[in-house]
């Protein structure tokens, strides 16, 4: 994307990495981490915004340096 999109993921904020037909990739920052086949709703921007249910497919933790703080990447079908 051009620009940084802030999603919701069950309420937190998230970064919309990629959206498809078939789901989305998400970075969730601040350590909030995401499990493989825990249910998630997801808001997306827009005026209404856009409600979608889904399931984390995968989920991975990253970190950023030696002692940068923690985020969780996931994929969300």
């Amino acid at each position: 994307f051009p620009t940084r999109i802030i999603v919701s993921v069950n309420g937190h904020d998230a970064v919309l990495c990629d959206l498809s037909t078939g789901g989305c990739q998400v970075l969730t920052p601040g350590g909030k981490r995401l499990r493989p086949n825990q249910k998630v709703r997801i808001e997306l921007p827009g005026d209404p915004p856009t409600l979608c249910a889904g399931r984390v497919v995968w989920a991975r933790v990253e970190t950023q340096g030696a002692n940068g703080p923690s985020a969780c990447r996931a994929g969300i079908e």
